[in-house]
């Protein structure tokens, strides 16, 4: 007969299992331990690194068994050494939720990538992607598991012996032991993702800590090695220009624009109902390829020599050849503060004789404003100026696609930041209106180059995914992100001037062609050639060679290949 208890006492052997079992049934410190339980063990019910469809059930039971005896192990020490529940159950839980969150949010892995653009991004950035809602769902969480804890561990710590924690341990280690065996008789030691299940849930940990002395490491590197490249030099050019002769060219460097909803491009919705008034002075590249599927690599092949498949530049960034050619060189681009090792695009844009820098509210819509604003303010300061560059970078259409109220064509637009995948319909009519407000934003520029010997390059650094293979955001791999905007504006007096040279752009168009022919081409349009010119990438020459696009896109998450 069970002796009534306000509190849990331990069992002596006398007690049946029954018994047992009927008395921990009835107290409430079960019910914590049961929630602690859930916190780690419902990551299992939407492993991230499970989804992919693999075809040996026995690989999946294998990871699913050793990930259930990871969580009961962890779950154990947990109970036994209160600090470490304190710290080790909420810190799975947070890595756990990012990752669980990004995944099913943007509809990919926290990558290397990620993880250092993160790093080098400024805050209005990073906090735009995180929504009030989902802050206070995690705070709460936070809240009632730290409550779960204190309770479970008051109440259990005394009943758990270290006997049950060799035990757990063991069958953790065993299990792990034989999920790698069965998964290595079926598919490539190192296999991703499947060769990180058997590590659920504290995979992300250590998969992240990688990461981060990866950047602290390999990017150091990097960084070094963009910043010692040499500077182009000047060659005789047949044309050059005089100081009498007049070039205004402005590169904007896009963001997140795809080429297939550019209504330029043959896209059947009104997304540049204004450059369609544009149309015989625009040259627009519909097989276009980029170096990279995030800014911080793209750049690195929009302005150096660094092609798609050798990924090595040899030459800094072309712009210090306008600056040795008597160009006023001028950078606007949007704040970004240095990172730990500053960022590939600060590096690669530092040679400008000015430099300015638009802010943005990330928040609001009207965030195209200050981008026409301060360029125009730049044309007008150097109004006397003959040959003007202007870099311009600003936040395109970059995630979050922040709706325009008093301009929405297309609606609705309200999809759920928090869940975009569920909301494709109306993300990809937020993002058709973004394009649509670029749109606006080229057609005032360019209209204040009409009456000159001008130019207007765009170039995004990549797309972005818009439900394509579940994904949504730049950085993953799909057509969506690796085939960006890139068109040519020409004004009249420059298609005066070097009608050849429009002519064979114009002939261009038809071809495939990437980020690598930037290099080339932009100077050449401005009768600029360089001791690193390569005449099959100048589109300016008629006979410039096609693309040949990489058999492996993975590729594109690279930015420098040292190793070469």
């Amino acid at each position: 007969m069970i002796e009534s208890c306000d509190q849990l006492t331990p069992c002596t052997s006398r007690q049946s299992i029954i018994s047992r079992i009927k008395l921990l049934w009835t107290q409430p410190s079960l019910y914590f331990g049961l929630v602690i339980s859930l916190c780690l063990i419902i990551p299992l019910i939407g492993n991230i690194y499970l989804e992919s469809d693999y075809p040996s059930f026995w690989v999946r039971a294998a990871c699913y068994i050793s990930s259930v005896c990871l969580c009961l192990f962890v779950f154990a020490l947990s109970i036994k050494i209160k600090y470490f529940a304190y710290f080790a159950i909420p810190f799975i839980a947070l890595i756990a939720f990012l990752s669980y969150y990004i995944k099913t949010t943007l509809g990919i892995y926290i990558d290397y990538q990620i993880i250092a653009s993160m790093l080098e991004t400024n805050i209005e950035e990073s906090s735009a992607l995180i929504s009030f809602s989902s802050s206070i769902i995690f705070i709460s969480f936070l809240l009632i598991l730290y409550g779960f804890i204190w309770f479970s561990y008051k109440r259990l710590h005394h009943y758990l012996t270290w006997k049950a924690i060799l035990i757990t341990g063991g069958a953790c280690a065993l299990s792990r032991y034989m999920a790698f065996l069965i998964i290595s008789t079926q598919y490539y030691p190192n296999t991703f993702p499947i060769r990180y299940s058997a590590d659920w849930p504290i995979v992300d940990i250590t998969m992240n800590s990688e990461h981060l002395m990866e950047y602290y490491t390999v990017e150091r590197k990097q960084f070094q090695y963009l910043q010692d490249l040499p500077k182009p030099k000047l060659v005789n050019h047949p044309t050059p220009l005089s100081d009498d002769d007049e070039c205004i060219t402005i590169f904007h460097l896009g963001e997140s624009v795809r080429q297939d909803h550019l209504q330029i491009n043959g896209y059947p919705r009104e997304t540049t109902p204004k450059l369609m008034t544009e149309s015989d002075n625009i040259a627009s590249f519909k097989d276009h390829y980029s170096y990279g599927v995030v800014t911080r690599v793209s750049v690195i092949g929009m302005l150096t020599n660094a092609e798609v498949k050798s990924r090595k530049p040899t030459s800094h960034s072309f712009v210090s050849a306008f600056k040795d050619a008597g160009y006023m060189t001028c950078c606007l681009k949007q704040t970004n503060p240095k990172s730990v090792y500053d960022s590939s695009m600060n590096i690669l844009l530092a040679d400008f004789c000015q430099h300015d820098n638009i802010y943005v509210d990330y928040n609001k819509a009207q965030k195209f404003d200050q981008s026409v604003e301060r360029v125009k303010a730049t044309l007008n300061e150097h109004a006397k100026e003959k040959k003007l560059f202007i870099c311009l970078y600003d936040t395109g259409a970059h995630l979050p696609f922040v709706p325009f109220p008093q301009a929405s064509h297309f609606t609705p637009d309200d999809y759920s930041q928090i869940n975009p995948l569920s909301d494709i319909p109306k993300a990809i009519n937020s993002y058709d209106n973004c394009i649509r407000e670029i749109d606006t934003e080229i057609y005032e520029i360019i209209s204040a180059l009409k009456d000159k010997v001008a130019l207007y390059i765009y170039v995004a650094d990549h797309g972005v995914a818009l439900g394509e293979n579940n994904g949504f955001c730049g950085g993953a791999i799909s057509p969506g992100t690796y085939q960006p905007a890139f068109f040519i504006w020409f004004s009249d007096k420059y298609k005066e001037k070097y009608p050849e040279i429009v002519q064979s752009i114009k002939q261009n168009t038809q071809k495939t062609v990437s980020h690598d022919y930037l290099y080339h081409t932009i100077p050449a349009l401005c009768m600029l050639r360089t001791d690193q010119y390569q005449k099959d990438l100048d589109l300016t020459n008629p006979e410039a060679k096609s693309f040949d696009p990489p058999e492996d896109f993975q590729i594109m998450t690279k930015a420098i290949n040292l190793d070469d």
